[in-house]
């Protein structure tokens, strides 16, 4: 479980993206968030990108971007001074993965406040920030809707002869079965 946002910058960059974002819309973007589903986020002056993993097969391209009269100012912007694109179909201004990118990236200001910097153009450094996946009592699906998890297509492998394997015992084997089984029952294997 994600832990809540301590700073209070990260709480008012969270509450930017409440004002953005109706409730149900906002209630989606939550649940993209706490999957784990927006991937890296590249900080530049005025402008995130990132990917943001959905039911889909291919993820959705977002992109917050930041006024120009707020670029090196000392405060949070208000809702009308960002604006967002996404490839999603939403066709809305703001729509469910700019907004869980937006909670995403509220989280890692919380880790390292220098990335709000970054975006608002205080400092000239651009950065890629990776999202920490969810963690909860299972180590590896926590929250996640195993069925929304999208991997690119590929063609089986063709073995032409059994490889061996040697598999010593160890104290992380237990875990990785354990991966190992629940991704053969998502796929219903």
């Amino acid at each position: 479980m994600r832990r809540p946002l301590r700073s209070d910058t990260a709480r008012a960059l969270s509450n930017l993206a409440i004002e953005l974002g109706d409730p149900g819309r906002m209630a989606r973007a939550r649940k993209l968030h706490r999957a784990g589903s927006v991937g890296e986020i590249a900080v530049e002056a005025g402008e995130l990108s990132t990917l943001v993993y959905g039911s889909q097969p291919d993820p959705y391209s977002v992109k917050i971007l930041l006024a120009d009269d707020h670029l090196g100012a000392a405060s949070l912007p208000d809702p009308e001074q960002l604006s967002s694109v996404c490839t999603c179909p939403d066709g809305l201004t703001t729509c469910k993965h700019a907004l869980a990118t937006i909670l995403t990236f509220a989280e890692e200001v919380e880790a390292d406040a220098r990335l709000l910097d970054g975006f608002l153009g205080r400092s000239a450094v651009a950065v890629v920030v990776s999202a920490e996946a969810p963690t909860d009592s299972d180590p590896f699906f926590s929250g996640t809707d195993v069925h929304a998890l999208s991997f690119p297509s590929f063609e089986p492998l063709q073995l032409r002869e059994a490889p061996s394997m040697v598999v010593e015992a160890t104290d992380a084997w237990p875990v990785f079965d354990h991966a190992i089984s629940a991704i053969a029952r998502a796929v219903g294997r």
